[in-house]
């Protein structure tokens, strides 16, 4: 009986050591799987972090992203946290048109070699009037007329390579009565039928109202064709 108590313990020890191992096993397989699963939820984790920080401009309310845009008298904007009084900002805007401003610099102001130019002249019925400063028996229309044919003569006497065009402005329209051109004796042909046609048409009850608005307009569309190299002017 002495031999077969050791036996029994023998069986006994092996048991647990077997059970032991068995539950060692065991911890370490769910351990590995904890850290799986931990990952695994890590991972989702930061790609939906990822995709929440893509979109975060989506939930910004953009209707409350102007309230605070401030601009000046020139329309730029200006930052709120500007610490410029308006009194500062006055004397900078000032100070810029000062140095822009030909006439009252020393800078020389330089035309270009060639000149596109449109002459816009006043046909209304103001202009059928008689002017107590002209000879007597003298309208405006004439002496606009004529003041026009001079003007011709001087402008290609100085600017030989320039380009001119006119437009006669009455009833509150703007009519092209010569395109840019280089020719001064197709300007003072077309001025001198203009004069004989307006004076057949009457007196001051005729001619209508001056729309600057639509001479500078009608002038402007063609000089948009103009070439960028040369000036481009509406007098």
């Amino acid at each position: 009986s002495s031999a077969d108590v050791p036996s029994a313990q023998d069986g006994i020890s092996a048991t647990t050591n077997a059970t032991s191992g068995g539950h060692t096993a065991a911890t370490a397989g769910s351990s590995t799987a904890n850290t799986a699963v931990s990952t695994a939820v890590g991972a989702q984790q930061t790609q939906q972090q990822i995709r929440d920080s893509n979109h975060n401009w989506e939930a910004v309310d953009s209707s409350s992203m102007w309230t605070d845009v401030q601009e000046d008298a020139d329309g730029n904007i200006l930052l709120t946290s500007s610490t410029q009084s308006l009194a500062s900002q006055i004397r900078q805007r000032r100070h810029r048109l000062a140095s822009t401003d030909l006439a009252r610099s020393s800078k020389r102001l330089v035309r270009h070699m060639l000149r596109h130019v449109y002459l816009v002249l006043d046909a209304s019925r103001w202009s059928r009037e008689k002017d107590p400063a002209l000879p007597p028996a003298r309208l405006r229309l004439e002496t606009i007329i004529n003041l026009a044919s001079e003007f011709v003569n001087e402008y290609y006497d100085q600017n030989p390579l320039g380009h001119l065009g006119v437009v006669i402005c009455q009833d509150g329209e703007a009519e092209m009565l010569t395109t840019l051109g280089g020719s001064p004796k197709k300007h003072k042909l077309a001025l001198g039928a203009a004069l004989a046609t307006e004076m057949k048409r009457g007196g001051p009850s005729i001619g209508g109202e001056f729309s600057l608005q639509n001479g500078i307009e009608v002038a402007g569309r063609s000089l948009g064709y103009a070439p960028r190299y040369g000036s481009r002017e509406i007098i």
